[in-house]
């Protein structure tokens, strides 16, 4: 394929050969292995398409090659050894340096060795020339930047200043670089890019490149108007505490010392700017780690300068000193804090006035007084706690937060009794109670303590475990707290109408019966206690007798529960005899239609015979030989009622014949007994049996006697019996008294006919 076109390659050789200006495009007609090889060499395209180009608007044309091709080509054909009189052409036509720098072939040179090359140089100073001819600026950097970037070509100006042969050319081609940057208003952000201290570490203060970089932030700002904040960059890499330290440290060096101060005082402005916390930057001063030492540290100073600054900037988000240490340390640390420097002279008074606002922090914050007496008192004193000085403040604070938060109100005793606990408390103030100086005012306590549980209804049984009087013993009553318990009692039932006082229900929960029993008796003997004794006997007698049948105990079930039947012979000497026979009197005064006896209760637990004897052992001392006599009548009214034979009570008598101690106990007896009828069964055997004038005998419903019934007198005879048309036998008898045996012979009847 032919083009109809003056051969391309000849008319590029000749003009960039000729001595005639330079021309701006130009139609030439080439062959095909020449527009291949201008394809190839100049426009890196195929070299079909070597007549088609884009234009500076961007669109396609045909035919006419455009000057940056024109000047491909003149490179490419001709030598880049510019000599003196080409230089000299390119000045008088005002060759754009541009097009210089492509003609003498260094687009093509590395941009490590550029700063090496020679003809760079000399179009370094082509470039000067120029500048003076059109009386502007022809700044190279445009071109650079625009075949560079800004980037690479900054890397290439600082690594030609570092080399001593390039480091003028390189200085003043960064001045112009600076400029140019000015010109096109680069950020300083971008600036501290490419001039490389993103690399800097923490020696950027020292490094060359940042005074450059602070000079552009500064000329910006004049040039434009613009607020820039180069420490503001600065954050971009480097966290607030590592560039605080490295400000610090570099502010410690004379050559970096201005630079420093600007630089620390800017990051003041920019925290304050972004509103950043006086608490966060509390920490970045690193005044969080000090403890003890943070009120002497020269950083505090500073700090306070941003809390001032921080409060005047934004009078809504005002914050302290004191709520800084205390979000850093917590509460109860900046509380150690405190009375840490309260002990140095230096920071004495500086502590001082800190706890005034530590107060009214805690008061800002609603801190419970429950949660400052833990912060403040709490385990930082024993058993002197009602006299140390942080029980005072701490009672300051109480009324404070009472005054501020009516609807949150406390006491002094409910924070002890929710500190200490109740059980806690009471130990502390019996123990304050002994101390002179504290003695009134635990008493004092004691009794806010008690009305405190009145208050909250902590029940009567609570209270009583709480004072350990279920451990009270035999000494219960003797117990001055038992006497504050019942007093608790009868103000708790009379402020709590619904729920019934009773003593006793407490006590039987932790004691029992005999025990009581014992405690009451002992507290009878004692003037201070004997009216809360007496007192407890009744609520223990009512608590017996009950209310219904189930839940009454009999004056023989009390014998029982007080162990009395243990007692054997001595029971009439024991004073818990005493005991039972007053309730027993109260028993049947209560119970008319029940009434009992002692010797009933005795009888459950003994033999009639054993009881007796325990009588007869009785009689024989003094202090209970009327007692033991009278139970002795009372015996045998009992035998009576029990309709018990008296050839049984005979046998419990102990009687044989006349000469017997008990026979006239038995004939008394006897008289009172004479039976009229008796009903006897099949082998029935009636002994010591004394017969009155007439008696009858009737059989049981199912038998009868046949024959002779013969009876006979021991020592005086017999008699007989006969039958009666109803089947009872009159004894006709002697009148004569005389124990008897009397032996019935009957058989069971055998048919009905008989019956």
């Amino acid at each position: 394929m032919r083009f109809n076109y003056i051969p391309l390659l000849i008319t590029v050789y000749l003009h960039a050969t000729s001595d005639a200006a330079e021309i701006a495009s130009a139609r030439i007609v080439a062959d095909d292995s020449t527009l291949r090889l201008l394809a190839t060499k100049l426009l890196d395209v195929p070299p079909r398409r070597v007549l088609r180009y884009i234009d500076e608007n961007g669109e396609e044309r045909a035919g006419v090659l455009p000057v940056s091709v024109v000047e491909k080509a003149r490179t490419f054909l001709t030598s880049s050894d510019i000599s003196p009189e080409t230089l000299a052409r390119w000045l008088k036509n005002k060759k754009p340096i541009d097009k210089a720098f492509q003609r003498m072939g260094l687009l093509d040179e590395a941009s490590e060795t550029i700063f090496k090359n020679k003809k760079f140089l000399e179009w370094l100073n082509y470039a000067d020339e120029l500048s003076a001819k059109l009386g502007k600026d022809t700044s190279p950097v445009a071109a650079l930047t625009a075949h560079y970037g800004d980037e690479t070509l900054s890397r290439i100006i600082l690594a030609a200043k570092r080399v001593p042969d390039t480091e003028d050319i390189a200085t003043k081609l960064q001045t112009q670089q600076i400029q140019f940057w000015l010109k096109n208003d680069k950020s300083p952000g971008d600036v501290f890019m490419f001039l490389e201290l993103t690399k800097a570490g923490d020696k950027i203060l020292s490094n060359p490149q940042f005074i450059t970089w602070l000079n552009y932030a500064d000329n910006l700002t004049s040039k434009y108007g613009k607020e820039t904040w180069p420490i503001a960059t600065l954050t971009d890499y480097y966290s607030d505490l590592p560039l605080l330290k490295m400000l610090n440290a570099a502010k410690q060096v004379p050559e970096t010392e201005s630079i420093a101060t600007r630089l620390l005082a800017e990051q003041v402005q920019n925290w304050l700017k972004i509103k950043r916390s006086p608490d966060a930057i509390f920490k970045v001063y690193e005044l969080n780690k000090l403890g003890d030492k943070v009120l002497t540290s020269p950083q505090l100073a500073i700090w306070k300068n941003y809390l001032q600054a921080f409060n005047k900037e934004n009078p809504t988000k005002k914050t302290s000193l004191i709520s800084a240490i205390s979000t850093s340390y917590g509460d109860d640390g900046a509380y150690k804090i405190l009375q840490a420097a309260k002990q140095v002279a230096e920071t004495k008074s500086t502590a001082k006035k800190l706890e005034i606002e530590q107060v009214q922090y805690w008061l800002k914050n609603e801190k419970s007084p429950e949660e400052v007496f833990k912060l403040t008192v709490f385990g930082r004193t024993g058993d002197d706690l009602l006299s140390s000085p942080e029980l005072s403040s701490w009672t300051k604070y109480l009324k404070l937060f009472n005054n501020e938060y009516s609807d949150k109100s406390t006491t002094l005793i409910a924070t002890l009794s929710k500190v200490y606990g109740d059980e806690g408390l009471i130990k502390m103030l019996a123990a304050a109670k002994k101390v002179p100086t504290t003695s009134r005012m635990a008493a004092n306590l004691e009794k806010a303590q008690v009305q405190y549980w009145l208050d909250t209804r902590k029940s009567t049984d609570d209270v009583f475990t709480l004072l350990k009087l279920d451990k009270g013993g035999d000494d219960l009553f003797r117990n001055p707290l038992f006497t504050n318990w019942i007093k608790y009692v009868d103000d708790y039932h009379s402020i709590y109408l619904e729920e019934k006082a009773s003593l006793i229900r407490v006590l039987k929960k932790h004691y029992t019966n005999a025990v009581l029993a014992r405690m009451i008796i002992d507290g009878t003997l004692l003037p201070s206690t004997k009216h809360t004794a007496q007192r407890l006997q009744a609520e223990l007698f009512k608590s017996w007798m009950g209310v219904r049948r189930p839940f009454v105990k009999t004056p023989d079930d009390v014998f029982a529960l007080l162990k009395l039947g243990k007692a054997g012979d001595q029971v009439f000497r024991s004073s818990m005899f005493t005991f039972w026979t007053k309730y027993l009197d109260d028993y049947n005064i209560a119970n008319p239609d029940r009434k009992t006896s002692v010797i009933s209760a005795l009888s459950v637990s003994h033999s009639d015979e054993a009881v007796f004897k325990f009588l007869e052992s009785a009689k024989k001392i003094p202090s209970t030989e009327k007692l033991a006599t009278k139970l002795q009548a009372e015996q045998l009214e009992y035998f009576l009622k029990k309709r018990k034979s008296p050839e049984d009570v005979a046998v419990v008598l102990n009687v044989q014949d006349k000469t017997d101690a008990n026979w006239q106990k038995w004939k008394n007896y006897q008289r009172k007994k004479r039976p009229t009828e008796i009903t006897w069964s099949v082998g029935s055997d009636f002994r010591h049996f004394t017969p009155p004038a007439s008696i009858s005998f009737k059989p049981a419903t199912d038998e009868r006697c046949i024959g002779i019934c013969g009876i006979h007198f021991l020592n005086e005879g017999s008699i007989s019996v006969k039958p009666s048309a109803h089947r009872e036998w009159d004894i006709a008898a002697q009148p004569v008294m005389a124990t008897v045996e009397l032996a019935v012979q009957a058989v069971r009847a055998s048919t009905t006919n008989d019956r």
